[in-house]
């Protein structure tokens, strides 16, 4: 739910404007010539949860000054990384012509890396 308080207050404090699912993604892309090659699930696939995070939630109390955004980021994406709120996957778009030469088509919302097969970017949803 992208509206629940600690949804908000983790977009809030990683500067995460857009919270998208990858459905939502897809069609998105859709729109703009691209089609979705690849989705890779960054969580399961590196157990972040167990690696990373040691399957601890952390609590949300700022200590010692503490309260920038990228503390309170970072612990508010802990957090509903391992309760399975948000989750990181690797997204690989190609255009949907195939055509790899042809680089007049811009999409502003997701830069194009020349020489590359797709575009390669980290995307954030909630279940």
């Amino acid at each position: 739910n992208k509206t629940a308080p600690d949804i908000q207050d983790f977009s809030k404090s990683w500067l995460a404007n857009s919270l998208i699912k990858i459905p939502e993604l897809t069609s998105m892309v859709s729109e703009m010539g691209l089609e979705v090659v690849e989705d890779r699930d960054l969580v399961n696939e590196y157990k972040i949860i167990e690696v990373n995070y040691r399957n601890k939630k952390p609590a949300i109390q700022p200590f010692g000054g503490r309260t920038h955004q990228g503390w309170m980021g970072s612990k508010w994406r802990q957090r509903l990384t391992v309760e399975g709120k948000i989750k990181y996957n690797l997204v690989v778009l190609k255009k949907l012509d195939g055509d790899d030469n042809d680089r007049d088509a811009e999409c502003k919302a997701v830069p194009a890396i020349p020489g590359a097969n797709g575009t390669a970017f980290t995307s954030t949803h909630t279940e």
